[in-house]
């Protein structure tokens, strides 16, 4: 999952980015409401952290921001506040779930899979195209029934292009979408990694779905 965190405390950023990467998330990180406003309007987050005291606008009104600039994501909101009135406020302004401070990492990874459910839950958590099957509960790959093992950002970019049949996907697109804000790609090209991914698959260029769009990236024919 890409997911953006909007907290003003840069230590728990620190250390929620650190535990996120290890168990496979992209994470990009903000520490004010405006900013995050603009992060999340500009890239595609499977996942929004959003404290509720931020340093330049309420976390409240950052939520209810971005459900009115129809940003869909799922929005889990941490606070320090443990009142049922603070909790339904923040609900009411469009956020899926809440987490008291302070917690513990393996809680916070629980809310993140119990969101990451009811959203599977609304559409099918299993893709299938071009021979191909994805489980995305279970991160499984298989083509042709043969399960096929791939690397974590080989995934990602997979399950990018499977979730977007037929939509021309620019480089910079998935660049954004596979890597972190601050991370150097300079080695880490999309080339190599789309490569790799058509041989993992059993493809060449030619019979492969992910289809190459000269001078504009790529796109996936299911």
């Amino acid at each position: 999952m890409r997911i953006l965190i909007i907290e003003d405390d840069k230590e728990l950023c620190s250390t929620l980015k650190r535990g996120l990467a290890e168990v496979g998330h992209v994470v990009d990180i903000v520490n004010d409401g405006r900013t995050g406003i603009d992060f999340a309007g500009a890239a595609e987050y499977d996942l929004i952290i959003l404290d509720i005291m931020l340093p330049d606008i309420h976390g409240i009104e950052v939520c209810r921001n971005l459900r009115r600039d129809k940003i869909s994501a799922p929005i889990l909101m941490l606070t320090a506040k443990r009142t049922i009135e603070d909790r339904v406020e923040g609900l009411n302004a469009g956020a899926d779930d809440y987490l008291c401070k302070p917690f513990a990492f393996e809680e916070l990874e629980a809310r993140i899979r119990a969101v990451h459910r009811r959203e599977t839950t609304q559409k099918s958590p299993v893709i299938e195209a071009a021979g191909i099957t994805m489980d995305t509960v279970n991160h499984t790959v298989k083509v042709n029934c043969k399960k096929v093992e791939l690397t974590s950002t080989e995934y990602r970019i997979l399950e990018y292009f499977m979730s977007n049949p037929n939509r021309l996907l620019t480089r910079e697109m998935i660049e954004n979408h596979i890597w972190d804000i601050q991370k150097d790609n300079e080695y880490n090209t999309i080339e190599v990694f789309i490569s790799r991914l058509r041989r993992k698959l059993g493809y060449n260029v030619k019979n492969c779905p992910i289809k190459n769009v000269y001078g504009e990236g790529y796109r996936f024919t299911s």
